[in-house]
């Protein structure tokens, strides 16, 4: 089995009114916090993390780091995966299953996150699947990550609570 945790980063400073570069923003304090909060609720549930890999941009990059400092980790321990800022589901899901490790978290943007979403569960684009800033979602495979044959095992979209259908991520 392998398992993909998806985690949307948190809120960043404004491209438009900052003037700076979008693969340069940084997170606010309020995306700090509840990116902090956030992985705290993921902790509670997935004890342990084998692979972390990150789009390239800065502000998933600090998520990431986030993420690895509540789980005790070190940032010498992120990947970057450059198909995680703009890239396509299956090019990502391509380099996913060249990973042996079997629970990956991924920090990234949305459209790409929603749409690997869709494309896991779903097989095809019904929807336009939104994962909110410093949300995430838990997606099973049985054997390998391919499309339709995810399972939803749990997510948390701020502010509501984690939703869980197994008991025991």
């Amino acid at each position: 089995m392998k398992r993909i945790i998806l985690f949307r980063h948190g809120h960043a400073e404004d491209a438009f009114s900052s003037g700076i570069s979008d693969f340069q923003r940084c997170l606010t304090a309020k995306g700090r916090e509840k990116t902090m909060a956030s992985a705290a609720l993921l902790r509670e549930k997935q004890k342990d993390i084998a692979l972390w890999l990150t789009s390239p941009l800065l502000r998933a990059m600090q998520t990431m780091e986030i993420i690895l400092k509540v789980y005790g980790g070190t940032e010498s321990q992120i990947q970057i995966l450059e198909s995680l800022a703009f890239g396509d589901p299956q090019e990502i899901f391509a380099h996913l299953n060249d990973f042996r490790e079997s629970v990956i978290c991924l920090t990234g943007h949305q459209p790409t996150l929603g749409n690997m979403v869709e494309d896991v569960i779903s097989r095809c684009k019904f929807q336009y699947f939104t994962m909110k800033k410093s949300g995430w979602l838990v997606l099973d495979f049985v054997d390998h990550i391919a499309l339709g044959k995810g399972q939803l095992r749990g997510f948390y979209m701020p502010p509501d609570q984690p939703f869980w259908i197994k008991e025991d991520l």
